[in-house]
């Protein structure tokens, strides 16, 4: 199943893969966030499988690709070792029924479990193993409980053991992140890669031509986020509610599809209208939008605000609004500095400091020119950073090659 390239003067044949096989949490995340992945890989021939826990709601959009889907026991949200052990038993099964010749893991669960049973199978010593970690998640977050703790260690120990029985390459979508694996043995210097997140169609995003003062000095403020308490979802309701007490000619969306089996969930209609905004004129929650309308919506915002306070990989909501020209407001964490210059094109906030948060929406809100010069900012920086989704898909096809063990001349005749 590996397509082989002789080279007559070398004693190793390169060889790229023919059949990918991913395994993801959530098929719509997939779908939504790293498609241009699996198109570049279609485009070119490959046979594709993918192995993963929920959203079958969206499945036809993948089978009408010839895309092989294989549901699995995976629960994205809750760390459960005898569960996730099964999923890891499912998963070395697939293994030796689809006989890839690259894995393919995203996100923390697929990336633990799939690389422990791909670490156990014979078909190791023939394919590559690929993880991506957009973030580090939640059991990386600084805590002191003991479930946190062990939690940690246990990640940390599976991880460790599936950098020492395979080759495996890791991509990173922040230097910060990647720097921490090597740190814990996860893995190794030399196959760790650094991306600019999933990378966006540039083509879709265009910057809103902002009206002069004179015209207009209407500021529109833009969360688009899955509505998590960690994504500082409540703390953008309270910083806009005090906002606009002191200026009337300032409006807020809420944009983001609600996680039905994530426990840290946050019920936004319930949350307005716990705060007297249910039929708010000017706070508005549109729920989940789809992928071809966002750029349109980005269109209209002023400011893109993500107070996360998660461990974040690079945020695309961040490389979408500079894309289209906003000035950003976010977390201060490394992966947002990748694209967040302060004074530049944004300002930093702390969802924990609440007064500090309030004070700078405030004074962004207040001086619409320049909310311009940094949309013109955002979008010369974002222009440099090589974020282009063929970009990102053409990396991680050079990546696959890489992962793949080197067949020595003799074993190709």
């Amino acid at each position: 199943m590996i397509e082989e390239t002789a080279d007559k003067t070398g004693e190793t044949v390169s060889s790229t893969p023919s059949v990918i096989l991913f395994f993801v949490n959530d098929l719509r995340y997939f779908r939504d966030h790293r498609r241009n992945i699996l198109e570049f890989q279609i485009n070119r021939g490959r046979r594709v499988h993918i192995c993963y826990g929920v959203g079958a709601e969206v499945a036809s959009d993948f089978t009408a690709r010839n895309v092989v889907l294989h549901r699995c026991r995976l629960d994205p949200n809750r760390f459960r070792p005898v569960r996730d052990a099964q999923v890891a038993v499912q998963f070395h099964q697939l293994l030796r029924e689809v006989v890839p010749d690259v894995v393919h893991t995203l996100t923390m669960k697929p990336n633990l479990y799939g690389g422990l049973a791909f670490a156990f199978s014979t078909i190791r010593k023939r394919c590559g193993l690929v993880q991506t970690f957009p973030g580090l998640g939640k059991v990386f977050e600084s805590g002191t409980h003991w479930l946190r703790r062990s939690e940690r260690r246990l990640v940390s120990i599976g991880l460790r053991l599936v950098a020492r029985r395979t080759k495996v390459h890791a991509a990173f979508e922040n230097a910060h992140d990647a720097q921490f694996l090597i740190k814990i043995g996860a893995v190794k210097e030399t196959r760790a890669h650094v991306l600019p997140g999933a990378g966006i169609d540039f083509s879709k995003y265009s910057p809103n031509p902002m009206p002069t003062p004179q015209v207009s000095s209407h500021v529109h403020v833009l969360f688009a986020s899955r509505p998590l308490s960690a994504k500082g979802v409540l703390e953008f309701i309270e910083a806009a509610q005090a906002v606009r007490r002191n200026n009337e000619d300032v409006s807020f969306t809420i944009a983001g599809d609600v996680d039905s089996t994530n426990a840290d969930r946050i019920d936004v209609e319930a949350a307005l209208q716990q705060r007297g905004l249910g039929d708010s004129p000017w706070m508005r929650y549109c729920g989940h939008v789809p992928n071809a309308e966002m750029p349109q919506l980005l269109q209209t915002a002023d400011i893109v605000c993500l107070p996360t306070k998660l461990r974040e990989g690079f945020p695309r909501i961040l490389i979408e609004g500079a894309a289209s020209g906003a000035c950003l407001m976010a977390s201060d964490q490394p992966s947002v500095r990748q694209i967040l210059r302060e004074g530049e094109n944004g300002w930093f906030v702390d969802p924990r400091n609440m007064p500090g948060f309030i004070e700078i929406l405030e004074m962004a809100c207040s001086d619409r020119e320049r909310l311009r010069e940094f949309g013109k900012a955002s979008i010369e920086i974002v222009s440099r950073m090589g974020v282009g989704e063929e970009d990102v898909a053409a990396a991680f096809d050079t990546i696959y090659t890489m992962s793949m063990p080197s067949r020595s001349r003799t074993d190709t005749l």
